[in-house]
């Protein structure tokens, strides 16, 4: 299932609800300070945040 939430697309697995943090996130920045923020925020709230600097990562 793919939901958006402000703009952002996010994939709930089957098993969970959106928002209950059981769901992965691949995150695409080449910033780094941008990558480590997100990383951070997502991870407090229970995400499992994967990042990458580019699609080639």
């Amino acid at each position: 299932m793919l939901i958006r939430k402000n703009g952002m697309s996010i994939s709930s697995t089957e098993k969970g609800d959106p928002g209950e943090g059981k769901e992965r996130i691949l995150i695409i920045d080449d910033t780094p300070a941008n990558l480590q923020l997100l990383v951070r925020m997502l991870t407090a709230h229970g995400y499992i945040a994967h990042p990458a600097s580019s699609v080639l990562s």
